[in-house]
Formats: C-alpha cells, structure tokens, sequence
C-alpha cells in the first residue's frame, strides 16, 4: 500500500482528502501536515510515496514547497491541488517539478486515479486543469501545430509510447515517429520533454511560429 503524505491548512481539507483514500484502495494516508516547514521537516525520516500540496499554506505557497522538496527528494512525484481553477497558480507548480494539479472537490476515483499515473511517471492532471491548460496551448500554438500534431502534442504531455499512439491512432510507429521529429523541428528542440515544456509555455522564451499558417502540413 502507497503512502501518502498531505499538506493542507484546513482541517476540513484534511478531512475531504483522507476520505477519498479510504478502503478499499491502493493509498494510504499516513501524514496530514498544515504548514510546509513542519512537512519538509518531517520527510527525510519518513518520505511519503507521493506528497498532495495546497497551493497556498499559510507559511508559504505549494510551489515553494514543490522546489524544497525537490531538492530534498527529486524522484518524490507531487500534486499541488486548489479550490480555484487558476492557470496561474497550475502552470508554476507544474515547472517547480510537481506532476500534475486537481481542483477541489475532487471524487475518490478522480483522486486514486491521478495518484497511479503520477506513481507510474506521468503527469496527472484533473479534467478541469487538462481543459484550461489544453485551451491556453492551443491559443498559443494555433499558428504553430496542425491540428493532427497538436492531437500527437498531447499525448507526448501525457507521456505516451509512440507505440501506443500509434494503436490509438491507427497509424504506424514510423509515422508517429516522423509527426513527433517534426514537432519536434517547429520547437527547435531535439529533447520531448523540451518539446513538452515549450508547448505548454514552460519556456523562457515566447512560442512563435517558424512557417506561415498556409504552408504547414496536415
């Protein structure tokens, strides 16, 4: 069973949280913290599975927190979680180093469901964070990526095996492989994960098309 570990500043948050991770499931909640320096000061001896951060404690905000524990513990996979759904607050924690972002209230599959795919290695993010940030990229991007390539950028987001795009797709792993060198070229990256953080305007530089909109492919 996973340990989980949670920094909320409410009890009645403690309380919404540990009650979506009741039996039967994977996760167990074996740490409630209500203020960062009290949970960062606790996890060298006793280092959860995944941690669950607030946004904002009344210490310090969750992105800090994110950046303390990734020094302390890089591997450590984090979710930062908020009653606001603010791409303000998602984008920073995501570039801090958490793997994904939910809204509150959230249900218990919702919850156990984003805890597997950050305990697996992929970002995790709530239906309502995935549609706001999906909704930013593509005003950002619209001029950079075909639709079909904007369809591929999003599975890359959420880590997916070309292999498995391709089943998906109905297409060749060689043909996934070639829309993702060419994203990869609009990007002017040769790495996924910059390909990634560019797309999800991570980078410090601001995304600009490369190709006007009537010569790009489909």
């Amino acid at each position: 069973m996973k340990k989980i570990s949670l920094i909320a500043a409410e009890t009645a948050t403690q309380k919404t949280i540990r009650a979506c991770l009741k039996k039967p499931c994977d996760f167990r909640l074996s740490q409630c913290y209500q203020t960062g320096e009290e949970a960062l000061g606790a996890f060298p001896g006793a280092p959860p599975d995944v941690l669950l951060v607030e946004e904002r404690l009344a210490d310090m905000d969750g992105v800090e927190v994110v950046r303390r524990v990734k020094v302390l513990s890089p591997k450590m996979p984090v979710l930062v979680f908020s009653p606001k759904l603010e791409l303000s607050a998602a984008l920073p924690a995501f570039r801090a180093g958490a793997l994904g972002f939910f809204i509150l209230p959230v249900t218990p599959e919702s919850l156990q469901h984003l805890l597997r795919h950050v305990l697996a290695g992929r970002t995790g993010f709530s239906d309502e964070v995935q549609t706001m940030m999906v909704k930013n990229v593509l005003e950002v991007n619209e001029t950079l990526l075909t639709p079909g390539e904007v369809k591929i950028m999003e599975d890359l987001v959420a880590k997916k095996q070309d292999k498995d795009i391709a089943r998906e797709t109905d297409r060749s792993t060689g043909t996934i492989h070639c829309i993702v060198n060419r994203i990869l070229t609009k990007f002017k990256v040769h790495r996924r994960k910059d390909a990634v953080a560019a797309y999800l305007g991570l980078g410090q530089e601001p995304l600009f098309p490369i190709a006007p909109a009537d010569s790009r492919q489909r």
